[in-house]
């Protein structure tokens, strides 16, 4: 089985995601806004926020209570992951035991994988019209703040399990793009015996360096 590989980013997921609701008495997340910031949310919705400007050594600050995951909270991923395993469970996914972040589910008869780290999403499936099926349901799901926009899709880098507990995988057509994209233009001479920079391989100053090759070394 070959399959193919199609890769989302989820644009602004923290902000999608909503804190757990709190009971009075709990604790809270309350952000502190300053400066030119205080300003432009009463130039926005002064109905909203003039009435809790305070200030402090004579500045324009308001508190807010938290409602939504923000970038930088400590528990905004894990929020987030959250959201994203509760809804792909609910659509038939079940998560890998041993790996948190995958999970299996069977489409057409064959095996529909997603790994995911935060908002990067890779969806694979033989067939890559699953792939387009499952971008269409994350747009549905998370393109309220912007779409659910396809970073790369890899029918040039596929995954072969047709070995019982082996994969193969082919990156021929991801090497070649990286290496068309490459600023400058790869001649079939250009090759190297190492990746090893020429002053690895020397000791000491110019008129006394030691060159090792292959077949020598240096004790130290």
């Amino acid at each position: 089985m070959i399959s193919f590989v199609k890769f989302f980013f989820v644009p602004n997921a923290f902000i999608q995601t909503e804190l757990p609701p709190t009971e009075k008495g709990d604790d809270r997340v309350i952000m502190k806004i300053t400066g030119e910031l205080v300003d432009l949310l009463i130039k926005l919705s002064p109905c909203t926020y003039e009435g809790y400007v305070v200030y402090e050594n004579q500045r324009k600050v308001i508190y807010v209570v938290v409602l939504r995951a923000i970038n930088g909270m400590l528990v905004a991923s894990l929020l987030f992951y959250r959201k994203l395993r509760k809804d792909l469970e609910n659509i038939g996914f079940m998560f890998n035991p041993y790996d948190p972040c995958a999970a299996n589910s069977v489409i057409s008869g064959s095996q529909h994988t997603i790994r995911f780290h935060v908002d990067d999403v890779m969806s694979s499936h033989e067939n890559p019209k699953v792939n387009d099926e499952f971008g269409k349901w994350a747009n549905k799901m998370y393109g309220e703040f912007g779409e659910v926009k396809t970073t790369r899709v890899k029918p040039m880098n596929t995954l072969n399990f047709s070995k019982t507990k082996e994969v193969h995988i082919k990156m021929e057509g991801y090497i070649k793009r990286l290496l068309d994209d490459f600023p400058r233009q790869w001649r079939t001479s250009d090759v190297a015996s190492t990746p090893a920079a020429n002053t690895c391989s020397t000791r000491g100053s110019e008129s006394n360096s030691i060159m090792l090759n292959r077949n020598s070394s240096i004790q130290l």
